[in-house]
């Protein structure tokens, strides 16, 4: 049965047929056929990696959940079989959205969702301008900038706001000429 396992994780791809088993009375093919078998596990497995619950998967592919959950407890090779295929088929995501080959931007999104502690971005961007910083609380620009909030605004403030005030501008003082052709 170790080499079949081997096997389904070098190959997903291909189907698996396991040998017949013995009976209690020791003759071979005799008696009812296992509900999950390794190639029930490969599939099974696949879907999983692709997104689905193991609930969902197992139903996909017709068989119980519950037969499937008592399968892998009785037989721990079906949960390491289901562990490698999984990692193998999210090294091959992984590269192809490294590598960007054709729908890398799906399979990114995929990774995002189904394994998003690992994936998803955890970084907010804010854009705020110096008219919004002076309509947020002390509290809300230290929880959305941190603690050096207030040095960053004022320095941001400085810097943004320019001269406070212009004196105003009359065409009609510099340019006498202009305004009235205008007019």
């Amino acid at each position: 049965m170790a080499s079949q396992a081997q096997q389904v994780i070098d190959d997903p791809s291909k189907p698996v047929q396991e040998p017949p088993r013995p009976s209690k009375r020791g003759r071979l093919g005799e008696g009812r056929p296992r509900a999950v078998t390794l190639d029930t596990v490969r599939k099974v497995s696949l879907s999983i990696a692709r997104g689905l619950t193991e609930e969902q998967a197992c139903g996909a592919h017709g068989v119980s959940w519950d037969t499937y959950r008592h399968a892998k407890v009785a037989n721990p090779e079906y949960r390491h079989v289901q562990q490698k295929l999984t990692l193998a088929w999210l090294n091959k995501a992984v590269e192809r959205c490294e590598k960007g080959q054709p729908g890398w931007q799906g399979t990114a999104w995929l990774l995002e969702r189904r394994y998003g502690p690992q994936f998803r971005r955890t970084t907010v961007e804010v854009s705020l301008d110096a008219r919004n910083l002076g309509q947020l609380s002390d509290n809300q620009l230290v929880a959305l900038l941190g603690p050096d909030a207030k040095q960053i605004i004022d320095v941001e403030a400085s810097v943004t706001s320019g001269p406070q005030s212009l004196p105003p501008i009359s065409d009609t003082q510099d340019h006498p000429g202009d305004c009235q052709d205008a007019q």
